[in-house]
């Protein structure tokens, strides 16, 4: 605080003090030196200093109240300031303070708003990733045919020709040079037409002379009758007690008109074997014979039963031979009987063939099979209800080379599965090699060499799908469930390079139901398990296996009909027989 001047009452005090003092001295002065008066007067100056001190003090004191009031008031000025201050502060700081809940809110709704767009983004890129593993999914079924999946060739709507992948040789078609050829063959002729000789020349018109020489020409036609035994029974009566006697018929005449094995097998081989309907069988059979053999058509519904019946045996012996091979193949398809789905399996092996009908598929129809406790070698097409049954398992190449043709063409930024076919194609040709050579087993190395690249494509289907996964669990790419499947079963998939009677593929079982495929066709399906179904499979194996036994299918039916037993063993001897000759 800055120093201030004396004021009005320190002036007047200072004066009145020396108004004081000069009065004292000339007190002094005119008094003569009495010393009462001069105590007197030094006590009055002394009082009058005591009380010009005393004043003096009071007008400090003053000052300095009036010092202390005005810094009060100053002081007071600068409160209000202050406070006015504060007050203009405390209301910049509520202002502040709604200002920053209010940014506070709005950062709670950024926040929000932030974290509703990260889970929609999110949410719009795994529906991204979907819509993508759909629409990759959707190609691949739609690029899916026979070729590269294991859809049927009938389930193709615009089915192109199958090329031939043979390559050309550059020769012309048809015989080559050098090539004898094949003639048809004559036959002793049952009857002889002789033609006259010409008589006179149709070139020149002069007359011919007989020379002796002669050529010929055989016409061969087919000639379908009807054969019709009776059997006459003479009666006898017995000499003691009357009785009458007669001669008993043979168990194939057991009615008063009945149908010869000729017939039956006719019928039979007509219906199941050549997928003809049973009414144009046995029309074509009332054709041939010119009406007199009229079959219903119950009776020829009722052939196929008999022959059922009848083969009961023979089926059993292929059964038995199936159980003690080595190596069985079996394969399944769907058929229609009754009005719903049923199956057809089939076990063969070289020289056997069993078909088995099944309304349901899984273990049940294998229950009761070949492969029920045996220990052979199953060959199938990755049914892993096959795994319950057997000793030892392998799987079918060609169907794992289609699936892999698959994942090349619907996944084209895949590598692995092109090596993978790589792989076994090279199997197979060493097998092919090895076999020709009759040098059995394969070189080692190079066995082992198709081995590590197995492996190897595995790998890489590993880094490939990890890499860019993971994948919608609905879309995921069928390349990744082949791959685990080639890696689980390994040993099964190259088991070919390992046993010799262990094929590449299970096609053999395959074309063996291709016949049940054109009876579906021809007729729908079957109208009962017992009676149609069943019946149709033991056909099957009576005329499949009578093929492979080198034996005609028509002929070990119609002896079956004919009650012969032992029918495919002796086709079986017979083709022993031929093959040690």
């Amino acid at each position: 605080m800055a120093r201030r001047g004396p004021t009005a009452a320190e002036m007047h005090q200072r004066r009145r003090a020396a108004a004081a003092e000069a009065r004292a001295e000339r007190l002094a002065a005119d008094s003569s030196g009495s010393a009462e008066i001069a105590a007197q007067a030094a006590r009055i100056a002394e009082l009058e200093g005591a009380l010009a001190a005393s004043e003096a003090r009071a007008l400090r004191q003053q000052n300095r109240a009036d010092r202390l009031a005005a810094e009060n008031r100053e002081l007071k000025s600068e409160l209000k300031g202050v406070r006015e201050g504060l007050r203009r502060l405390r209301w910049d700081v509520k202002v502040a303070h709604s200002e920053w809940r209010e940014s506070q809110r709005k950062l709670a709704r950024c926040g929000r708003r932030r974290r509703e767009w990260a889970d929609m983004a999110r949410a719009l890129g795994k529906s991204l990733k979907e819509a993508r593993d759909e629409l990759r999914a959707l190609r691949a079924k739609a690029s899916r045919s026979p070729s590269n999946s294991s859809l049927p060739p009938s389930s193709e709507p615009n089915r192109k020709k199958v090329h031939n992948s043979r390559e050309r040789s550059g020769r012309r078609q048809g015989g080559q040079p050098g090539h004898p050829g094949h003639r048809r063959k004559l036959r002793e002729p049952d009857e002889v037409v002789a033609l006259d000789p010409p008589a006179t020349c149709p070139e020149c018109g002069c007359a011919c002379e007989p020379t002796g020489k002669s050529s010929s020409r055989q016409v061969t036609e087919l000639v379908v009758r009807a054969h019709t035994v009776e059997y006459e029974a003479p009666e006898a009566r017995c000499a003691g007690c009357g009785a009458r006697h007669s001669a008993p018929f043979p168990e194939w005449a057991p009615n008063e008109a009945n149908w010869g094995p000729s017939v039956k097998a006719a019928v039979v081989t007509l219906t199941a074997g050549c997928n003809v309907s049973v009414g144009n069988a046995v029309g074509l059979i009332s054709e041939l014979t010119g009406g007199e053999v009229a079959v219903s058509a119950g009776a020829a519904c009722n052939f196929a039963r008999q022959l059922s019946s009848l083969a009961a045996g023979e089926v059993a012996a292929v059964e038995a031979s199936l159980a003690s091979a080595p190596v069985v193949g079996s394969d399944a398809t769907h058929v229609r009987c009754g009005g719903a789905q049923s199956y057809v399996y089939t076990f063969n092996a070289p020289g056997s063939t069993l078909f088995k009908a099944s309304g349901v598929k899984g273990k049940g129809p294998l229950e009761g099979s070949p492969i029920d406790g045996g220990s052979q070698v199953v060959v199938h097409d990755h049914d892993t209800s096959y795994y319950s049954f057997g000793g030892a398992h392998a799987e079918c190449n060609v169907h794992a080379m289609r699936y892999l043709k698959g994942v090349c063409e619907n996944e084209p930024e895949r590598t692995w599965a092109a090596a993978m076919r790589s792989a076994l194609a090279d199997g197979l040709e060493l097998r092919k090699a090895a076999l020709a050579s009759g040098k059995w087993p394969p070189d080692p190395e190079a066995v082992a060499d198709v081995e590590s690249r197995y492996d190897a494509a595995l790998r890489t289907a590993a880094a490939e799908y990890g890499r860019d996964g993971p994948f919608c669990p609905k879309y995921k790419p069928e390349g990744i469930a082949l791959s685990n499947r080639l890696r689980k079963y390994r040993a099964n998939h190259l088991m070919f390079l390992r046993r010799e009677d262990v094929p590449f593929d299970n096609n053999a079982s395959e074309r063996s139901l291709r016949c049940c495929k054109g009876k579906t066709k021809q007729s729908g399906g079957f109208r009962s398990m017992e009676n149609g179904q069943v019946p149709y499979c033991d056909y099957l194996t009576l005329a499949q296996t009578a093929k492979l036994r080198g034996a005609s299918p028509h002929g070990a039916v119609l002896a079956v009909f004919g009650g012969e037993k032992g029918v495919l063993d002796a086709a079986a001897q017979r083709q022993r027989a031929e093959r040690a000759f």
